[in-house]
């Protein structure tokens, strides 16, 4: 559907409404981002109010790793703390 580039300079693919693909930017990258995407599987187990964490669907391995995840509708930290409180933080 549509190709950007995230902060990392991953390429990232909206595949669906609700699920997102982010490829490896390069293979000295792939290792990084297979470390993150262990860190993202390990935070979704929890639950924190407020705070959603994308479920990873499926990891691929080729010469770039890449990923697809949950989609979720989220807002930027500005928006955030302009209406969380100090004791939902």
């Amino acid at each position: 559907m549509s190709n950007d580039l995230g902060l990392s300079g991953c390429k990232l693919e909206i595949l669906s409404d609700s699920v997102i693909r982010k490829y490896s930017s390069n293979e000295n990258y792939s290792h990084r981002l297979s470390i993150q995407i262990d860190k993202q599987n390990l935070f979704s187990k929890y639950i924190f109010t407020n705070i959603d964490t994308p479920k990873i669907i499926q990891k691929y391995e080729d010469k770039l790793i890449y990923f697809d995840m949950e989609y979720i509708m989220g807002c930027d930290y500005y928006e955030y703390f302009s209406v969380i409180s100090s004791t939902g933080i």
